[in-house]
């Protein structure tokens, strides 16, 4: 083969890579990835725990809230369950509400679960995805959304988390105020 078309194929494919990511970066991350579009009122929505009592986003203004999209089918949801818990556990004490959304479709798996590795935070779940699509537009689990106090959102997060890290501690510090 000549040297020279190989050096244009690899530099079509480059382009064609950039080009692509580009153009579907955003449509994986949702249309609020972007700092000038975090500053927009989180959607209000309400679901229903496993135990029936019903949960609204706007019962909790005043809270700093972290939203977390999951599901017992996505191996990185669980690699970061135990780090929200006990996120969940200590930051409870100063204000900071976590609500675990749960994408599962079959209530028993997520109830058999839940069993054996129990929370420290409410669990809903989005039976028809209406909150995780339509709300939140976001197309990727895990998924995480932080809400201020005034209800906005300040930040979402792609991706599993290590909750309890200094970095994640930063951004919930810095809404909570301390």
């Amino acid at each position: 083969m000549n040297s020279r078309y190989s050096g244009i194929r690899r530099s079509a494919v480059i382009t064609a890579v950039v080009v692509l990511s580009l153009l579907l970066g955003p449509l994986l991350l949702g249309p609020a990835s972007n700092a000038a579009e975090n500053a927009k009122q989180a959607p209000d929505f309400q679901l229903a725990d496993l135990s029936g009592t019903v949960h609204r986003l706007s019962d909790l203004r005043g809270s700093v809230v972290v939203l977390n999209f999951w599901a017992t089918w996505c191996p990185e949801c669980l690699v970061e369950i135990d780090s929200l818990s006990a996120f969940a556990e200590k930051y409870g004490k100063r204000g900071v509400v976590v609500l675990g959304i749960s994408l599962d479709k079959n209530e028993q798996a997520l109830s058999d679960f839940l069993q054996s590795h129990p929370v420290k935070f409410p669990v809903m779940i989005d039976r028809d995805g209406g909150v995780f699509v339509r709300k939140y537009t976001i197309r990727g689990l895990p998924a995480t959304v932080l809400i201020d106090r005034r209800g906005s959102v300040a930040a979402r997060l792609l991706g599993a988390q290590e909750f309890m890290s200094q970095e994640f501690i930063g951004k919930i510090d810095g809404l909570v105020g301390n």
